[in-house]
This record gives structure tokens, sequence and C-alpha cells, in this order.
């Protein structure tokens, strides 16, 4: 094998910086294109089940593919967003790209929260009360916008269903809490969401695409009904060795995202 020393040519050198002007420009178009994939999906599945009810939402072979397909879109919007950041002045000091080598789950779970209140705001004109009991935690190696994707998600989902549930009971908002821990051990880092919504109906898979208890939404933003939410949520987590799991206790629903502290050994869940 033979190996060639750098070029030292001073005209390409001059040409680097409008070529990686040129890159950033592209990855930047790419990102904006795909934006829009995951709703086109979801009403292409949608209108699959009408054309073709043998090829129903829960399909195995329909959620194979679904699953695959966003797996791969996940890695491709990773390499674009990593790439395109490192060409960007470091704004954090344990960021890597797109990468964290601490995460600040302190202000990721405080985005997740202003994010969903303000779509449960512009749905139900209200907000059920937060209760926050956060504890110090370890160096956590792993993407904070996948973390703040999940806890946006699952934020979402409760507060959805405890609204839902004042309503039906006449029990008064204030008394139905969403409750948002964090904690580390030796070997992951934890962030559990606990509402009061009425539990997780009985399902064997509640990570399905196209599954949702919502009624299919009329517009972009909304609380719930693409039953996408869970499953991308899942796939995020997975990514980097991390997990998320649904439990009920007793009137409400425990949602659990592990995330592994130290990835170094790992490989990425595709």
């Amino acid at each position: 094998m033979q190996f060639h020393e750098p070029s030292r040519n001073p005209q390409l050198i001059l040409n680097a910086g409008s070529l990686l002007s040129q890159l950033k420009f592209i990855l930047q178009q790419q990102v904006q294109r795909h934006k829009p994939i995951v709703w086109e999906t979801a009403q292409a599945v949608h209108q699959l089940a009408i054309d073709r009810p043998e090829l129903h939402k829960e399909h195995p072979m329909v959620q194979k593919f679904l699953k695959r397909f966003h797996q791969s879109r996940i890695s491709t919007r990773l390499l674009y967003s990593h790439c395109h950041t490192l060409q960007e002045p470091l704004k954090l000091q344990h960021q890597i790209g797109i990468f964290s080598t601490h995460v600040d789950i302190d202000q990721i779970v405080q985005m997740a929260i202003e994010h969903a209140a303000h779509i449960c705001i512009d749905e139900f004109g209200e907000v059920p009360p937060i209760v926050v009991e956060a504890q110090p935690v370890l160096p956590t190696f792993n993407i904070p916008s996948h973390i703040e994707y999940a806890l946006f998600e699952l934020l979402k989902n409760a507060m959805r269903a405890t609204i839902e549930r004042s309503k039906q009971t006449q029990i008064p908002i204030d008394e139905l809490p969403i409750t948002i821990r964090w904690y580390s051990t030796q070997h992951h880092t934890f962030v559990e969401i606990q509402d009061l919504g009425g539990g997780l109906p009985k399902r064997k898979n509640y990570f399905t695409f196209s599954y949702s208890t919502a009624p299919p939404p009329e517009k972009d933003m909304v609380m719930a009904g693409y039953g996408y939410g869970l499953p991308l949520s899942k796939l995020y987590c997975r990514y980097l060795g991390g997990e998320l799991q649904l439990e009920r206790l007793g009137e409400g629903t425990m949602a659990k995202i592990s995330l592994k502290r130290d990835f170094q050994s790992e490989e990425a869940v595709l």
C-alpha cells in the first residue's frame, strides 16, 4: 500500500474554504428537504390501509419496513447534521458536533416541557402542573436532540391524557400533576415521566407505527394522532444503546428512558 504526503498546493488550500461552504450549503438543503418525511410517510401508510386493507397499518411487513426506513433516516440525518455542526464554532464545553460528552439533562427537560406546554395550550388552553424531582447526573455521552425529541413526545402524551381524564372525571387539573425525575447509576442515566392520566390501554406493543388512541389529526401541530411519536422516540433512545419503556402504574403511566453513560464499547443500533 502506498501513502502520499498531504498536498501543499496553495491553490488547494485557498479553495478549501469555498469547498467547505458549498458542502455546508448542500447539507443544509438536504436536512430541509427531508423535514416533512415523517409526516408524509404517516399519510402514505394511512392511505395504504385504505387502498389495500390486507396491508393494514400493523401488518408485520409494513412495520418492518417502517422501522428500517426510519432507522436509516435517523442515521442519514445524523451524518448530515454532525458534519454541518462540526463546521460551526463550539457553543458548549462538552460538545463534539451534535454529540455531547456530558448531556445537560436539566436544560433538555426544560426545553421539552416548554415545547410540549406550548402545543398543549394551543390545543386545550391549559397545562397540567409539572413536578420536577432532579438529582445530580453523572457525565453521559449522547445526542441531546434525540433525548429532547423523546421527552417532548412523552410529555405531550402525558399532558393530553391528564387533561382528558380531568375533563372526563371532573377532577381538577391541579390535582393531577405530571412528575419528572432523573438520576444516574454507575452505568446509566435515567429520566422518568409519571402521569395520572388514567393509564395505558391493554396492548402487547405500544411502539407500533401508526397506532394511536387519538383521532387522526387535521393540522400539522397537534397533541396526538399520527402514531409516530412513541416508535420514533424508542428508535432515538436505542440508537446509542439506550431504551424506552412504558408501564401502567395505578391511575397513570410511567415512561422511563435509560441512557448508557459510556458509549465507547457500543455500536449504534441499526
